[in-house]
């Protein structure tokens, strides 16, 4: 589980500012990667 954490962090690391620039809301920032990570391209 800290390994999915780690991503996780990671992606907040390396996405936060496009994520706040593009008024996306914090409680959705997570299952964002999840989709990402697990390519679900569903609107």
């Amino acid at each position: 589980m800290d390994d999915h954490n780690d991503e996780y962090n990671h992606f907040l690391q390396t996405h936060q500012l496009q994520l706040v620039f593009n008024n996306i809301p914090k409680h959705l920032h997570r299952r964002l990667y999840e989709k990402m990570k697990n390519a679900i391209f569903d609107s």
